[in-house]
């Protein structure tokens, strides 16, 4: 029998070797090709290899201390994403009670926005004279207003004043808590049963329980969340811009990019932070590599250990859920609010509402072109989730069907992406494509949709192979001892069987590059090109109604991708999590 066997790519039909040759190439020529002339670009001064950009960035005061703000930062974000993200998936994985569908669903609700846009929402409820603060003083609680958003703790270390962004943290957390909290839940639904049952038996129970054999078990993936997490908050440009807080790595280095585009500054601080993020992932596998207890799970989708809620506990859950739900919601509720004022001034809630900002973007003859945003943002989605599709379900069977030296070369080279800070990528393909008929300056379209494609390439890779690990090879079987050829057969059997996962997958790749910010922002230099999110931004900055408008272009952008969320969710389910895996 054929089943369960890998085959050798050396075996194969010449197709199948064309197609794996073509993919390494591609992979090679648009995601290792531009990070490698970025890294050149960062030792190269007057055609000779130097370190002196590299000194000059280190002996700059400033910059070592922006850094290191973004690295404590993203520590930080980890933390209290963590403090709310596993006790929730532990609730989720392990109770039952009335309701928990919906909570499940409205808990995924904070990744329908990018962290910059839920800033916008925040202005007008947690700013100094926001909705909390007016709310605190007329129940007198506060006497003055507490600014929550704009918070700093300073600590100086070794002659570097380090800046606690205390807003920033706030910001992150609210939107980026359900991927520890999703790969958590993934981990728990994948622990055998039997496990923790015989752990009882020998006397472990409650807290000794968790800490000891659950806890262990489910770190494969909190430790791939904590890295989404981190490399997120690390190298997030959007929100520093949004809430002006210049001090951090990614917006000095969108800075010193705007304000020299050969600016070596700019490429040392891209390769930095593409070091950092690369060195947290490699990290993060090789300390699972090293723990046993990474291979013990089964991946059994059998009978769940479930607890009934009842009485005061019940009561306990719904308080920390509608809690929880009213803080992570407080960015889309803002956000909508402000789109529908017209006077909100030292007031709760909006003193006057209308709908004149979303007719003001949506008006063909309007000053703010958001059709054509909107427009833009579908066309180069839609354009890259198609190419990931084609090119996430081949690189997936190669993982799971084939066997062949260059294997684990192909598995990094697809999921690097998500490891490249965005504005690194964005950087990497305007220096790749200067001065070719592909410069950004010239025209933006095919290198944001190229740089769309291959930084969400991830989503339909791990869709994919995902799908043929739980997928039999009975079918594929059977058409190859029929004479069919095994590409007709990946083609005609393998791919439709397949369908499923890949929608999931390319929606989330649709959904994440509806969101991009960072690459955007660098690539986008003329408004005819601009996105959604690089609309929002520009049309934030303007001082008569920008905010009120840029909320009203978040509200359709937060729309869009909650209707796309359901579908997904409604696919993959609990297997959500799988395809957010590091």
């Amino acid at each position: 029998m054929l089943r369960g066997k890998k085959y050798s790519l050396l075996h194969a039909e010449w197709g199948l070797i064309i197609t794996f040759a073509l993919i390494l190439l591609v992979l090679n020529i648009f995601i290792l090709y531009p990070i490698a002339l970025l890294l050149y670009k960062a030792f190269e001064e007057d055609g000779k290899i130097t370190l002196a950009n590299f000194m000059y960035y280190f002996i700059n005061k400033s910059f070592v201390e922006g850094l290191l703000n973004s690295l404590v930062l993203a520590f930080a974000v980890v933390v209290t994403t963590s403090l709310i993200g596993v006790p929730l998936a532990i609730l989720m994985a392990r109770y039952e009670f009335p309701l928990k569908s919906a909570f499940l669903n409205m808990l995924l609700i904070p990744m329908i926005l990018p962290p910059f846009v839920g800033a916008l929402g925040l202005q007008y409820i947690l700013g100094e004279h926001g909705s909390l603060n007016l709310l605190l003083e007329e129940l007198g609680i506060i006497k003055y207003p507490i600014p929550w958003l704009y918070f700093r703790y300073y600590v100086d270390i070794m002659g570097y004043r380090l800046t606690i962004h205390l807003g920033y943290i706030l910001v992150e957390t609210l939107h980026l808590f359900p991927l520890i909290f999703l790969n958590t839940l993934a981990s728990l639904y994948s622990i055998d049963p039997s496990l923790e049952e015989q752990a009882e038996v020998l006397g472990a129970h409650g807290l000794y329980l968790l800490r000891t054999i659950v806890m262990p078990l489910v770190m494969p993936g909190w430790i791939a969340g904590a890295i989404l997490v981190f490399i997120w908050s690390f190298t997030d440009l959007g929100t520093p811009l949004m809430l002006g807080f210049p001090n951090l790595i990614a917006f000095q280095a969108f800075s010193e990019f705007k304000r020299l585009r050969e600016s070596r500054l700019s490429y040392v601080m891209s390769i930095l932070m593409v070091l950092i993020s690369i060195s947290i992932v490699a990290l993060g596998r090789r300390y699972l590599s090293l723990r046993e207890y990474a291979k013990v799970q089964s991946g059994l989708s059998g009978s769940r250990r479930e607890y009934k809620v009842r009485g005061l506990k019940l009561v306990v859950v719904y308080a920390f859920l509608i809690v929880l739900l009213a803080f992570s919601l407080s960015p889309h509720i803002g956000l909508i609010l402000t789109s529908i004022s017209k006077s909100w001034v030292l007031s709760i809630l909006p003193t006057e509402y209308t709908l004149d900002h979303y007719l003001a973007i949506l008006s063909p003859t309007g000053v703010t072109p958001g059709l054509l945003y909107v427009k833009n943002s579908l066309t180069y989605s839609s354009v890259a989730m198609l190419i990931d599709i084609v090119l996430g379900a081949a690189i997936g069977y190669f993982l799971v069907r084939r066997e062949f030296p260059l294997k684990s070369l192909l598995d990094y080279l697809s999921m690097i992406p998500l490891a490249i800070p965005g504005v690194a990528i964005g950087i990497g393909y305007y220096v790749t494509l200067m001065n070719t008929p592909l410069d950004p300056t010239l025209r933006a379209d095919i290198p944001i949709t190229i740089s769309l494609t291959f930084r969400r390439l991830p989503y339909t890779v791990r869709a994919a192979y995902a799908g043929l690990l739980q997928l039999p090879e009975d079918y594929e079987e059977a058409s190859l001892s029929l004479g069919a050829s095994r590409l007709k057969t990946f083609i005609k059997i393998t791919v439709p069987l397949l369908a499923p996962h890949l929608i999931a997958g390319g929606i989330l790749a649709f959904i994440n590059a509806m969101l991009e910010v960072s690459s955007t922002l660098i690539l986008c230099t003329r408004p005819r090109y601009g996105t959604v999110t690089w609309g929002i931004f520009q049309v934030a900055q303007n001082p008569l109604y920008g905010v009120e408008q840029a909320s009203a272009l978040g509200v359709i952008l937060m729309l869009t991708v909650l209707l796309l969320m359901v579908v997904v969710n409604k696919v993959m389910g609990a297997r959500l999590g799988l395809v957010y895996r590091a």
